[in-house]
Order: structure tokens, then C-alpha cells, then sequence
């Protein structure tokens, strides 16, 4: 992933930063499940609506999105997962192109299925 280049062993110091910036700091949402749904247990997981996860295969945490999906789908839950080869973290966000004026076809496919 381009926006963590830390050798493995800094990759824990770096992810814990940018999540407690994501989280405004707050140290006690690094575990609660709505700040990421990785940490829901199937109190929180049972009975939800169909679920749409896409990763990318080469972004570095595509791991807590594929063990959520599969945690939901053992309890039930309809899941959908798309991984995505040579993207980034949150690529469907870039839909545009990234400023080169031609849409990013794998980003606009993840937000079409987002209605299916």
C-alpha cells in the first residue's frame, strides 16, 4: 500500500497513528466496533442486512476486511466481497480518475455494486 512504506516492524506504529488520527485521538475507540467493524462480536454481527466489502489485494490491512466478511458470513449474514488486484485503500473514492480525466473503471464498478 503507497501510504504505509514503514519496514514491517514500525507497520504497527504507523497504522495505530492513523488511526488514532481517524479517531481524533481518542485511544479508547481503537477496539469499538463502530469506529471498525472488524472488532463487532456476532452480538453486534447477527442479523444485519447484506453486507458489501470491497478490498484491494495489494492495499496492507485488506486482511480486516476480508476476516470481517467472513466472520459475518459464518453467522449468517449476506456477504459480498470484492478484492481488487493492484488498488489502493479506498480506490472507490477515485471514481473520477485521480485528475487524469479518464474514470477509474475498478472504482466505478465497486461503487455500481454497491446498488446490486
Amino acid at each position: 500500500d503507497i501510504i504505509f512504506t514503514d519496514p514491517a516492524k514500525k507497520l504497527t506504529n504507523s497504522y495505530q497513528k492513523v488511526a488514532l488520527e481517524y479517531l481524533g485521538q481518542n485511544m479508547s475507540l481503537l477496539q469499538d466496533p463502530i469506529a471498525s467493524p472488524l472488532y463487532a462480536g456476532p452480538d453486534k454481527l447477527k442479523g444485519l442486512p447484506p453486507v458489501f466489502v470491497v478490498v484491494s489485494s495489494t492495499e496492507s490491512i485488506s486482511g480486516d476486511g476480508i476476516i470481517f466478511a467472513e466472520k459475518a458470513a459464518r453467522l449468517g449474514v449476506e456477504v459480498h466481497l470484492d478484492i481488487y488486484p493492484g488498488m489502493w485503500h479506498v480506490f472507490p473514492m477515485y471514481s473520477e480518475g485521480c485528475g487524469s480525466g479518464h474514470p477509474l473503471f475498478q472504482a466505478v464498478r465497486a461503487l455500481n455494486r454497491t446498488a446490486d
